[in-house]
């Protein structure tokens, strides 16, 4: 009988090896193989198992399985259970399955459920009927990256990107291991195996290169859909003569020559599913006449195919010198690999430590060699290139699971980070300006969480007098002469405790993160529970709260911080972290962390006097802080340093906020302005709610018949959508022009032009009054103008379309969709979006729940933007016929040039 074998290794945390893991290996009627345990370093030893023969697996016709399947169960204590099932096995092959080993809450709480990982049927077996891969329709422009990146990591939405999926992030390398194990056979021939992976490769640096799904506003560079990218099968066991090439391929790729970014490989199994690409059964045969990887790629794509090897890798601290490090060597280098090592080793004690000398003697070999069997690198005890970055990235990623945000490695980002410490040779003082000014600032504001006091600076290589302030402050906490003057003592010293400090923790306010989608709650594990615990932890320092440690494990001292936390904000205190509290918690650590409020005070709470120029302190701080949110989302707002410092710029920053939502625009921050701004903030940072339809319009003033303008359009268009829901009030406009900005000639028999205010908007406002108990006057006055803006918000939340359960397709459906639609119109609605965004460059995808966001909304927009319609984000009639032409060309051609509307195309 055929044999193969199966390894195993158990790691926590993407890394971190754990031993005496209890293995069980089954078979497909779960009678038990092999049991064993992990050793020192999680690993085990290769267990040999029955296979088919290995030709099933080189014959393109075959319909039985050239693998045998297996499952692995795996319990050790502190951790919750592990059950892989479905690991491929192949004659002649070993397959490693790596147990990523979650802790359990160590307090007595219930056992949680297995971690359970189920391994589809290989792609090539069962391709989905779809091809692997869909080229896009050309690079987007203004989208590319600069230069071509070999990223450490890489983010993989686990879906189609319409759908609600998880993301899940690794190792470039994994990906690529992951992909090639899950697409390709690892009986194939080596040139062909080395063809497939350089097109894996590529196809995914492109994805990168010209930020595909960056640009359209997702978090992500790649889908594991076979329907736009590739297959990656998340847990799946990989196979260790794949994961050698991978070793060495990883940072190859194919590019056109004369250009610089990685061709887009489109692929296809070339059996089921054909292409014009590269046909994957079909490098068989072609390594099979003696063809090598590149001739194979060269026969599929062209003779202007050649291959590049980047040494541009994110995040790897020192790329490899050119050659082979062995006994004998010596200088720089080999004191890098020596350092990397002895960090390793505090995760791998079995490895050994090393005198950091430089010299590459016997005892660097035998630790280099634990290095290599531990991680499946070829064992000769050199440091080639794939012994150098397979060590460059076990280190970044043990430096990483350290701390909460990792060690940190001294940033080298010119100029503001640049860490070289070197005095610049002229004194710092008000008025100087520079790099070596942004450099200070820099520093100041890294420090700023260690030392009270301390202001927020902006880094902008200006000395005025806040960053003299922040220095006096630095000067007083180190035993300097306060003067606010940086002379190379203060600069040596700032420098050397801004050392210190990159070298903890990593001090950036990145780490906030979005909702991850589901509830945390006890038993709840990984990256999004030590977001809550971090944001807990510094909350704590301002407020009355339980400090908790920050793990990743959701237990109970977690669960009763997050309760005190509830409790004190006014939220159902029920200890589990749901979208409402995880948004709260984001803005009150933000709100902490930059130093927005003083003592105990709340965020939003407006200081009691007016804020205008010439203010200063943290109500003012606090108050740029969120004009400096909004300016992110509305470019009419221009943005704000938050300094603390009411000067021109912030004045007019209120100014065109006030003027956005209708208010007197004054540049005085008054109660009314204040409560604004920070309603506005909230919305922002907490993506408008979910299903909220967004701001109602902002009316102001009385408004009677003869008026005319944007306040009286605001009217109207608050009338028309509130009639929707209460038939005794009358709609002022046409029922097409919902919230869009119409041109109308002349007015039909039964509603006014927009914007003026007759007869029908005048009898719109007097039902309106009737409705509500208002004295019926057909004039827009105070109480009236309060009540419309409340019934406008209250409508807001009411699902305006959901009763209708019937869409036919590409029909208008006689209503205009616009923010707070729900239902099988807006699904309609956004299944043709995503048709025309699959082939469109600048249109992002919009997820396809039958609701109207914001997201929604903005895809919407490109659309209109693309194709010559006014942009409102609304769909009325021509929206909805352009939407529907772009969707039906997209099925057949490319959309780039046809995404225009109908009538244009007539003329």
């Amino acid at each position: 009988m055929p044999t193969g074998w199966i390894r195993v290794q158990a790691v926590s945390g993407g890394i971190l090896s754990v031993p005496g893991v209890d293995v069980e290996l089954r078979d497909g009627q779960n009678q038990l193989i092999a049991a064993f345990a992990t050793d020192e370093n999680g690993d085990s030893a290769p267990v040999r198992v029955e296979t088919p023969p290995r030709e099933l697996s080189l014959q393109e016709q075959n319909q039985q399985l050239p693998y045998s399947e297996y499952n692995v169960y795996a319990r050790a204590e502190g951790y919750l259970p592990v059950e892989i099932l479905g690991v491929q096995a192949f004659e002649g092959q070993t397959g490693l399955t790596v147990l990523q080993m979650e802790p359990t809450d160590l307090l007595g709480t219930p056992q949680a459920q297995p971690q359970q990982v189920n391994i589809p049927e290989h792609h090539l077996i069962d391709p989905i009927g779809q091809p692997a891969s869909v080229a896009p329709t050309e690079e987007c422009p203004g989208r590319i990256l600069n230069q071509v990146v070999i990223p450490e990591y890489i983010t993989v939405h686990l879906g189609a990107p319409t759908e609600y999926a998880q993301n899940v992030t690794v190792t470039f390398k994994n990906y690529i291991k992951n992909v090639a194990s899950s697409e390709i056979y690892p009986t194939w021939p080596e040139q062909a195996l080395r063809a497939n992976i350089i097109c894996q490769i590529s196809l995914a640096l492109n994805r990168i290169y010209t930020e595909w799904y960056l640009s359209k506003g997702y978090s992500y560079q790649i889908t594991n859909s076979t329907s736009y990218d590739q297959y990656f099968v998340y847990g799946r066991n990989i196979f260790e003569n794949i994961s050698n090439l991978v070793d060495e391929l990883f940072s190859t790729y194919a590019r056109k020559s004369g250009s610089v970014n990685p061709f887009y490989t489109e692929y296809c199994d070339g059996n089921t599913v054909w292409c014009a690409g590269l046909k994957q059964w079909g490098t068989v045969s072609l390594a099979n006449q003696g063809y090598s990887a590149l001739q194979i790629l060269r026969y599929y794509y062209g003779n202007e195919i050649e291959l590049v090897r980047s040494t541009n890798i994110a995040a790897i601290p020192q790329s490899y010198p050119g050659s082979s490090l062995s006994i004998g060597s010596t200088g720089q280098a080999v004191r890098t690999i020596q350092r990397q090592l002895n960090r390793i080793a505090q995760n791998y004690p079995s490895f050994g430590t090393l005198t950091v000398d430089g010299v590459y003697g016997s005892e660097t070999a035998n630790v280099v060699r634990n290095f290599q069997g531990q991680f499946s690198v070829n064992r000769d005890g050199i440091v080639g290139y794939n012994t150098w970055y397979a060590i460059n990235y076990v280190y970044v990623a043990v430096k990483r699971l350290a701390e909460l945000s990792g060690e940190g490695e001294a940033p080298n980002q010119d100029p503001v980070s640049n860490s070289t410490g070197s005095w610049p040779g002229n004194i710092l003082s008000i008025g100087s300006t520079g790099n070596a000014v942004s450099r200070v600032q820099y520093w100041l504001d890294t420090v700023r969480g260690y030392i009270s006091g301390l202001p927020l600076l902006a880094v902008d290589g200006i000395y005025g007098s806040n960053t003299a302030a922040a220095v006096r402050v630095f000067q007083t906490w180190a035993g300097l002469t306060a003067d606010g003057v940086v002379g190379q003592a203060t600069w040596n010293a700032l420098y050397r405790e801004f050392s210190s400090v990159i070298l903890e923790e990593d001090t950036e306010l990145g780490y906030v993160t979005q909702y991850p989608g589901t509830v945390l709650r006890v038993g709840s594990s990984g990256q999004a529970v030590r977001s809550v615990q971090f944001w807990l932890r510094i909350i704590s320092g301002r407020y009355d709260i339980p400090t908790v440690a920050v793990d990743g494990k959701y237990g109970t001292a977690t669960a009763t911080a997050v309760q005190v936390f509830q409790s004190l904000f006014g939220l159902s205190a029920d200890g589990a972290v749901g979208s409402i509290t995880w948004n709260k918690l984001r803005q009150i650590f933000v709100t902490v962390a930059l130093s927005l409020v003083q003592g105990a005070s709340y965020p939003g709470t407006y200081p009691g006097y007016a804020l205008r120029r010439g203010s200063t302190g943290t109500a003012v701080r606090e108050m740029q802080y969120y004009l400096y949110v909004l300016s992110l989302y509305y470019p009419s707002i221009p943005p704000v340093s938050y300094d603390g410092i009411f000067g021109a710029a912030t004045q007019q920053a209120v100014i065109a906020f006030q003027t956005l939502i209708g208010l007197i625009a004054d540049g005085v921050v008054g109660s009314a302005t204040w409560s604004a701004l920070y309603a506005a903030y909230v919305r922002i940072i907490t993506v408008e709610g979910a299903s909220r339809s967004g701001d109602s319009p902002a009316l102001t003033g009385e408004l009677e018949e003869q008026k005319e303008g944007e306040d009286v359009l605001r009217l109207q268009e608050s009338l028309q959508f509130i009639s929707q829901f209460y038939q005794t009030v009358q709609n002022p406009i046409s029922p097409e022009e919902v919230w869009v900005q119409p041109v109308i000639p002349e007015p039909n028999d039964a509603y006014d032009i927009p914007g003026e205010y007759g007869e029908y908007t005048a009898n719109a406002v007097a039902s309106f009054q009737a409705t509500f108990g208002l004295p019926v006057t057909g004039r827009l006055d105070e109480q009236t103008r309060k009540a419309v803006m409340a019934i406008f918000d209250a409508a807001n939340a009411e699902d305006i379309y959901g009763e209708q359960d019937t869409v036919i397709a590409g029909e208008y459906p006689g209503v205009v969709l616009g923010k707070g639609a729900h239902g099988p119109l807006v699904s309609n609605l956004q299944q043709q979006t995503n048709r025309t965004a699959a082939e469109l460059c600048g249109v992002s995808y919009a997820a396809q729940d039958g609701v109207f966001r914001l997201q929604t909304e903005h895809t919407v927009k490109q659309v209109q933007d693309s194709s010559g319609l006014p942009v409102s984000g609304a769909v009325t009639r021509d929206t909805w016929a352009v939407l529907q032409h772009c969707a039906n060309h997209a099925e057949t051609q490319n959309c780039s040039a046809c995404c225009v509307p109908a009538e244009k195309e007539r003329k």
